[in-house]
């Protein structure tokens, strides 16, 4: 084997070595810290297998095709290891095909490293659960042609006819993604106009040997039988015309869709979501390693250093000799004579910087990465998740970073958490990911609901962020918008019993969002409470065509055949037992509506812990310590056998400004607790009043000890989440 084989044969080894500690540590990430799960819960695209859908997604609307496929690969992501390996795939097959195309354009080893930054993007993009699958195979799609463009030997005339072709197949494929396939193909055009310039005598870092990466490969264009450098921009200019004007033209008139979906449509930007920097630069970093891979950047630099510093870039050798030179022995070398070489720097020390060469670009794209994770985020999508398959236990452990600490207080969590949106559009098919992002109301929601399931509500719910105002039952449409609210009010709705307002709720999400499997799964139980078994026989007929939720449709369509009320399932018997037993129309003046509808419940089923402790709770969040107290007479009723915390400590406040204790009905207030409110008063006269200018420093001094107590948030507006300002200033106020 000759010496360039082996060189080769080297080269490539480490370049597969390479790529394959890249997508090893892309697997990692996406397994340990995005966890796919998470991604399927929040985008939930819907995929129902079939010819009819099949067929529809083709010709319905731009993209259709990918966008099918997408779908269905994302059901993978309901196990994280096969998922976490499909966006490896995609994500890494973006990444080689961009350094591809890169090395196809004639960049050097060192400038095919940019693809990293595209590489980066994704990943920053992914970490805020709003990339979807079908926005990593759009680009997928976009890059394969366009690396095809590069290496087509047609004259130009022939190459503008094939990427307008290109263009229109994509669009139909993959949709709006085809404006950067036109904008690639069209800047290929534009730069081959201009020659590559020399640029043998730029500082460029030093490139691995021969050995390390085998020989040197030309660029595939500019192509051959170039006819005039007029005649390739004006090409380049036709492509970029042509490309922008095929998804305006089709999307308006062939497809008949909005002007945001044509252009954004399955793409990074389809849900204007922050880090809109990220999304931008997605894009925008393609046809900028191209420009960088032409040389141009590098020639223009060249041409300004050598007109302000004309003898820089000469060798020494080249220069005049204005002196003798005198050897280390004192004798004088002739004038006019040249230097010795410099002795070459060894092999290891080579090896060295070839390394370097390597690894810098992969350890700054992975430090971008690693500072744009959100924990925050992905603690609450962990919760929401747990809570929606009723996994109690995991929704608790999951809420752990919110829960009040004695050791970790972070003054800047509720500002982080308050960036968490919702989805301001939505989605055109159910197909269409809708990224679901819970706010932080919708985390409180969730909290409380995982505590009442487990009957902790009373003794726990201060121990997590609860704010002044909010409701404890329902969130509101207004507030969250009408598909978050929705979203989440249905489950808590059907488990009080309230199983007309949770159809209405759960028909509203679905007219918005379409079929979405666990919409399916919720109307169906819905259909089988109100005995209408036929139309759950309806749901569960599509359920049955996702793959996903096909065995389960199946259990409870052959139990659904033998007894239409599904009188078997506990969770059923449960919730008919707290349903409405009269019909009530209208609205009790003076009477919140979460009270009114509690207090319905209670009277339909006076033994409903759940919406006894939620009306508790509602009672303790409004500051009503008196009707906490006259709940009281109803503990031993739903099993209490001991006074709640919380609602111990309102009694006790009760009873300091009443200057009474109320009657218990044979419960007392555990020590414990007493000891705690003399404490509590006791370090609150020291500090003074909370009304006045020390407000927030009164407020963290006891943050650090009672934050989890009622009445630090009967105190103070809030529990230990609630900083939404600095503190004054010391010479504020003085002269007021």
């Amino acid at each position: 084997m000759s010496a360039a084989s082996n060189a080769t044969g080297g080269g490539s080894l480490r370049r597969l070595i390479r790529q394959a500690v890249v997508l090893g540590l892309l697997y990692l990430h996406v397994f340990w810290v995005v966890d796919p799960r998470l991604l399927l819960h929040s985008q939930s695209p819907a995929f129902f297998a079939g010819w009819t859908e099949f067929t529809e997604s083709l010709g319905a609307w731009p993209g259709g095709l990918i966008e099918y496929a997408a779908a269905g690969l994302a059901q993978t992501f309901a196990f994280p290891w096969l998922g976490a390996a499909v966006l490896t795939v995609g994500i890494g097959l973006a990444w080689v095909l961009t350094e591809r195309l890169l090395a196809a354009a004639g960049a050097s080893r060192f400038m095919r490293d940019w693809a990293f930054v595209p590489l980066a993007c994704l990943l920053v993009l992914l970490n805020r659960y709003t990339l979807s699958l079908g926005a990593i195979l759009s680009l997928v799609v976009a890059l394969l042609p366009a690396l095809m463009y590069a290496r087509l030997p047609f004259r130009q005339s022939a190459r503008v006819l094939t990427a307008v072709g290109m263009c229109i197949v994509v669009y139909v494929l993959a949709g709006p993604v085809s404006i950067l396939l036109a904008c690639l193909c069209g800047m290929m055009e534009i730069l081959s106009a201009f020659p590559k310039p020399d640029t043998s005598r730029i500082d460029w870092p030093e490139s691995p040997p021969l050995s390390e990466t085998g020989p040197a490969t030309a660029p595939t264009w500019p192509p051959p039988g170039v006819i005039s450098p007029a005649w390739s921009i004006a090409a380049g200019m036709s492509i970029l015309l042509l490309g922008a004007a095929i998804p305006y033209l089709a999307g308006t008139h062939v497809y008949r869709i909005g002007v945001h979906d044509t252009w954004t449509r399955q793409t990074a930007l389809e849900h204007d979501r922050p880090p809109l920097i990220a999304s931008i630069a997605l894009y925008a970093s393609l046809p900028l390693g191209l420009i960088l891979a032409s040389g141009l950047p590098a020639g223009l630099i060249h041409r300004m250093k050598a007109r302000l510093f004309p003898n820089a870039g000469r060798r020494r050798s080249d220069r005049p000799s204005i002196a003798r030179k005198k050897s280390p022995h004192g004798s004088a070398q002739p004038r006019g004579s040249k230097e010795t070489s410099p002795t070459p720097a060894p092999a290891f020390l080579a090896r060295f910087r070839a390394f370097l060469a390597s690894a810098l670009p992969l350890l700054a794209g992975a430090a971008v990465v690693w500072i744009t994770v959100e924990p925050d985020r992905a603690a609450v999508l962990r919760l929401d998740y747990h809570v929606r398959n009723r996994q109690w236990d995991a929704a608790l452990a999951a809420a752990e970073p919110l829960r009040w600490s004695r050791a970790m207080l972070d003054p800047d969590v509720e500002q982080r958490l308050a960036t968490l949106g919702f989805a301001s559009r939505f989605p055109a098919e159910a197909q269409t990911p809708a990224p679901l992002l819970p706010s932080l109301n919708v985390a409180i929601h969730n909290v409380n609901f995982a505590l009442a399931q487990q009957g902790r509500l009373l003794d726990c719910m201060f121990e997590y962020p609860q704010r002044m105002g909010a409701s404890v039952v329902r969130l509101l449409p207004d507030d969250e918008g009408a598909y978050v609210a929705h979203s989440y009010n249905f489950d808590i709705l059907l488990e009080l019993g309230h199983v007309n307002e949770a159809e209405r709720v759960v028909c509203e999400s679905f007219a918005n969002v379409g079929p979405r499997p666990w919409l399916l799964k919720r109307l169906t139980r819905v259909n089988v409470l109100t005995g209408r078994p036929q139309a759950a026989h309806v749901c569960l007929n599509r359920l049955a065509r996702v793959p996903g939720w096909r065995a389960w449709a199946e259990t409870i369509r052959a139990e659904l055949n033998k007894d239409p009320a599904l009188s078997g399932r506990p969770d059923l018997q449960r919730i008919r037992s707290r349903m409405y037993r009269q019909d009530h129309v209208g609205h009790l003046e003076g009477m919140h509506p979460d009270e009114q509808m509690l207090r319905y419940l209670l009277v339909a089923n006076p033994h409903n812990r759940l919406a006894f402790d939620y009306l508790t709770a509602h009672y303790l969040l409004t500051l009503r310590d008196d009707k906490v107290a006259e709940n009281m007479r109803y503990l031993a009723d739903f099993g209490y056998t001991h006074v709640p915390r919380h609602a111990e400590e309102s009694i006790l406040l009760l009873a300091k400004l009443t200057r009474q204790m109320p009657d218990l009905r044979g419960f007392t207030i555990r020590p414990e607790t007493i000891r705690r409110f003399e404490a509590f008063t006791r370090d609150l006269d020291l500090l003074g009043d909370p009304g006045g200018r020390d407000n927030l420093r009164i407020r963290d001094a006891l943050m650090a000890r009672y934050g989890d107590t009622y009445w630090f948030y009967a105190l103070f507006g809030h529990t230990f989440f609630g900083r939404n300002a600095p503190p004054p200033p010391a010479d504020q106020g003085r002269d007021q």
